[in-house]
């Protein structure tokens, strides 16, 4: 099996950890090996574009999952952030060629964020892990 990049931010850590423990959690029960998942930490959710296309350059790895956490504030400093990361996976994405699992939060206060990091399969980087693989298995079938 390829590689699969997970890409996850710091920012809002005690969050965020929780969503890539989920999504690991998930690519192991799946039989994915350890080996196989290449983690990439990167500073906030702005910046996880730029290394999840670097990640899908690589011939090795077949997908990737983007966590990270933005909790919507005073400012539109949430909207630009939010707004621009789905956008720039997005392109990724159709560039690559690539799957991209979209587990980036976007909530209006920290209670949701923790709700959705919560440990199990409600994780929502456990749903990304599920997501992420249903997508190599499909374009798999669609491509042969």
């Amino acid at each position: 099996m390829n590689k699969i990049a997970v890409i996850w931010a710091r920012f809002n850590p005690e969050i965020t950890q929780k969503l890539l423990q989920g999504a690991v959690e998930r690519l192991k029960q799946s039989m994915v090996k350890e080996e196989d998942i290449l983690i990439v930490e990167c500073p906030g959710a702005l910046e996880i574009p730029v290394l999840m296309k670097t990640a899908l350059s690589r011939n090795d790895v077949a997908g990737g999952i983007a966590l990270g956490c933005v909790i919507q504030g005073e400012t539109k400093h949430f909207d630009y952030v939010a707004g621009e990361c789905s956008r720039g996976l997005m392109q990724v994405m159709l560039e690559s060629n690539k799957p991209v699992a979209f587990g980036v939060l976007t909530t209006y206060d920290e209670a949701q964020a923790h709700a959705r990091a919560a440990e199990g399969p409600s994780n929502k980087g456990y749903e990304c892990a599920d997501v992420l693989l249903e997508m190599l298995h499909t374009i798999k079938k669609v491509s042969a």
